[in-house]
C-alpha cells in the first residue's frame, strides 16, 4: 500500500512504516505542526476530520476501529470525501 498526504512534519513516515509500503508527501516543511484549519466530522468512523484546501478540493481522513483512511478530492468537497471515506473504512 503507498500512502499519500498533502503535507506533513519531517519524520512522519515512521510512525506509519509497519501499515504502508511506500510513504509520500507532497510537501515536509521544517516547523510544520498541522494542516491548518479543519472541519471536525462527528458521524465517521472513530474520529474524522475534513481539511479544505479551497476550490472544492481537500482531504478527508476518518479513523475506523482498526484501520485508518485519506481520501485527497480535487473537485466536490466535503460532499464527495465523506462518502467515499466511509465507503472504505466499511470495505475494511
Amino acid at each position: 500500500m503507498t500512502l499519500g498526504v498533502p503535507v506533513a512534519p519531517l519524520g512522519w513516515t515512521r510512525a506509519f512504516h509497519d501499515v504502508a509500503d511506500k510513504c509520500i508527501a507532497v510537501d515536509t516543511p521544517t516547523g510544520f505542526r498541522a494542516v491548518g484549519a479543519h472541519e471536525d466530522i462527528d458521524d465517521v468512523g472513530v474520529a474524522a476530520l475534513w481539511q479544505d484546501f479551497g476550490d472544492g478540493s481537500g482531504l478527508f481522513l476518518a479513523q475506523g476501529e482498526d484501520y485508518f483512511v485519506g481520501v485527497t478530492v480535487a473537485a466536490g468537497g466535503l460532499a464527495v470525501g465523506q462518502p467515499v471515506a466511509e465507503a472504505l473504512l466499511d470495505a475494511l
